[in-house]
């Protein structure tokens, strides 16, 4: 039976006979899922995989740490993956890169309220925005690990008080509103430089800008008001 599954997933998936197989060794070892779950998601891995020029066994991680972190299902692994093929297509930080940095990105992003297909879209969008600004595609997995790793620490609510804002009650407030830490914070760094008439340009300028280089000027000139305004201590 996993003779016959391996070679479905390759014929409609692409790849290799033995790709297929070592993804479908490290789902079934994985114990995140059954063996019956594992054969039913690996033709969507060695389908992406080969779309992506990417290791099957790698994606297969991903939808390991998806499960065990962020809750999703079998059925909807599919949908993730696709989910994942078309943020790395959309945007600089492809499925290679993706499926490198998602597994320990997913398992920082729990504690900032982030799970499910929604939590994992907006992770796969938080890594194409970083890789705008980042010198390469493992900075910007990196950056996003940092940032989400950061966000509930001692340390930065010790920051926080410095500006008069209690981090913790916040961010606690803004999830039971139904907003993870991500964009809690974001939006409390927008209350904070967002009355500025430089950073309200720069807002304007960047929803026009047409390339990654535009984009990643304008970003850096957003973040040094936003420093010049505290938030770097942050």
């Amino acid at each position: 039976e996993l003779r016959t599954a391996i070679d479905k997933a390759q014929q409609s998936g692409g790849g290799t006979r033995e790709g297929a197989a070592e993804a479908l060794d490290s789902m079934i070892a994985s114990n995140a899922m059954s063996a019956g779950d594992a054969v039913g998601m690996l033709p969507a891995v060695t389908k992406a995989a080969s779309a992506a020029n990417a290791d099957p066994t790698q994606l297969a991680n991903i939808g390991i740490r998806a499960m065990q972190t962020f809750k999703i299902k079998p059925e909807d692994m599919p949908n993730v993956m696709n989910m994942a093929l078309a943020a790395g297509q959309a945007g600089g930080f492809e499925l290679r890169d993706m499926s490198k940095w998602l597994p320990q990105q997913m398992a920082a992003a729990t504690a900032s309220g982030l799970s499910g297909k929604a939590g994992f879209a907006k992770l796969a969008a938080l890594n194409q925005a970083a890789a705008i600004t980042a010198g390469t595609k493992d900075e910007a997995g990196n950056n996003v690990v940092n940032l989400l790793a950061k966000l509930n620490t001692e340390d930065t609510a010790n920051d926080g008080k410095k500006m008069h804002v209690d981090l913790r009650a916040y961010l606690l407030k803004k999830r039971a509103q139904g907003v993870d830490s991500v964009d809690a914070f974001g939006e409390l760094v927008s209350s904070t430089v967002g009355k500025r008439t430089d950073y309200q340009a720069l807002q304007k300028q960047l929803k026009s800008a047409k390339t990654d280089d535009d984009k990643r000027t304008t970003l850096e000139s957003m973040s040094m008001i936003a420093q010049g305004a505290g938030i770097g201590k942050w």
